[in-house]
């Protein structure tokens, strides 16, 4: 039996990164808890971004078959918005498609979209949001940017003529009602998908991330019940006709859909 494609290769076949570490310091981060888990970093380093002491996007400075998902274990920011530049840059000039996958900040896509222009055939952006409530982001991802400034991102993007998606993963929102106004709200600035998935392995990456915690632990538990199986058929259900409406590997494991056939396959 083939493996499933799962996360970052559900969208890309390749991924790349600058920085160890993310100020946003979401509760439920996988490379967070990877990184803890194996001594990389501590719950409190991980919040303050240090660049990789290797280059291993030197890689990409040739083409190479498939998109590259750029970042996937941290996020762009004012920090380290010049060094991510000049990388996705050098990408971009090999011939390369990049997937943008961020928690966005207003004056970074402002700026990637001027700088990066002349390669906006190649650049798919993916913006990131589980809930339009702001108490809920803040609790669940506490640096990072509220749900204003990532719909003006969103915009933005549109708006200068990039390609746009949106991942709402983890599903953060209170019911199916309430994923519905997410969608509606980002749908007119989309060009490409709106994917939808619950998150995985929630209370391990949690005890790892914030260890000794019991509110967060709590937090865990209402949000597994929030999105059981049974509420992620109802979402299913209500949204399977949406043609921009994809199902990240989560959602295909409950209903029996299959997985992709290869990383980056993006469907």
């Amino acid at each position: 039996m083939a493996k499933r494609i799962t996360g970052f290769l559900e969208w890309a076949a390749h991924y790349a990164n600058i920085d160890m570490g993310c100020k946003h310091g979401c509760l439920y981060g996988f490379c967070q808890a990877r990184a803890i888990r194996f001594d990389q970093a501590t719950p409190a380093s991980w919040t303050e971004p240090r660049p990789l002491k290797t280059k291993p996007w030197t890689k990409f400075k040739k083409k190479v078959e498939g998109r590259i998902a750029f970042p996937s274990s941290h996020d762009i920011t004012a920090e380290n918005l010049e060094r991510y530049l000049v990388v996705a840059e050098s990408m971009l000039q090999a011939g390369n498609e990049l997937l943008i996958v961020t928690k966005p900040h207003l004056d970074c896509v402002d700026r990637i979209t001027r700088s990066l222009e002349p390669y906006k055939g190649q650049i798919l952006f993916r913006f990131t949001i589980g809930s339009l409530d702001d108490a809920t982001l803040k609790y669940w991802e506490p640096g990072a940017p509220n749900s204003q400034e990532r719909l003006a991102s969103m915009r933005l993007a549109y708006e200068r003529g990039f390609k746009t998606s949106v991942s709402c993963e983890p599903l953060l929102a209170k019911d199916v009602e309430a994923v519905g106004e997410m969608v509606r709200t980002f749908k007119p600035f989309v060009t490409d998908s709106i994917w939808l998935g619950r998150a995985n392995k929630l209370k391990a990456r949690v005890a790892l991330n914030r260890p000794g915690d019991p509110m967060a632990m709590k937090s865990v538990e209402e949000l597994e019940a929030r999105w059981d199986d049974e509420h992620v058929r109802a979402l299913y259900w209500t949204f399977k006709d949406d043609p921009i409406i994809k199902w990240k590997d989560s959602v295909k494991t409950i209903m029996g859909i299959p997985s992709q056939e290869f990383a980056g396959q993006d469907i």
